[in-house]
């Protein structure tokens, strides 16, 4: 048998800042399988699981082998959920961060649901997915990699001025 490890950009990013300390609510969606119950331990272990982890009772939980990324529960996450849950948190966050292993529309409406509540967002944008052009401004941060940058902005990244470049 193979092993299998948790993670997904998301869930290894909130992961590892909670282990140095900050104070982490990860919203996320979750199927209806071992690898929930699995996830959902971990999470609870690093005070990550409460009311911001939903359980979708009708897809699995999105997996990843190798290269390949089902999105499971991830595609059915919605501009409502993450809204709502950032809504009723009676504390604003300091910074909310995206990735795009959700679905890229319903990224770029919480983006921009973000900036209009007045909390600022960090967008690692992979695997990379196009953007419309209308989303760029309602981000306060983007972490691209030289292989994202060039496919969100149509540069080749050769070096050094081409990076400022594309992040113009």
């Amino acid at each position: 048998m193979a092993e299998h490890f948790l993670g997904g950009k998301g869930s290894n990013q909130a992961v590892t800042a909670a282990k140095l300390g900050a104070d982490i609510k990860l919203i996320c969606k979750i199927g209806h399988d071992r690898y929930a119950e699995e996830a959902a331990a971990m999470y609870r272990s690093l005070g990550l699981y409460g009311d911001v982890i939903i359980q979708d009772e009708t897809e699995n939980t999105s997996v990843g082998a190798a290269i390949s990324i089902y999105l499971g529960a991830n595609k059915n996450l919605t501009v409502e959920e993450v809204t709502g849950k950032l809504r009723s948190d009676p504390e604003k966050p300091f910074l909310v961060g995206f990735q795009l292993e959700n679905d890229p529309e319903m990224v770029a409406d919480c983006i921009k649901a973000c900036r209009e509540m007045g909390i600022d967002t960090l967008l690692d944008p992979a695997p990379a997915a196009p953007l419309h052009g209308w989303v760029y401004p309602y981000l306060t941060y983007i972490k691209p990699n030289e292989h994202e940058a060039a496919a969100l902005s149509g540069i080749p990244i050769a070096g050094i001025e081409d990076a400022f470049s594309a992040g113009r």
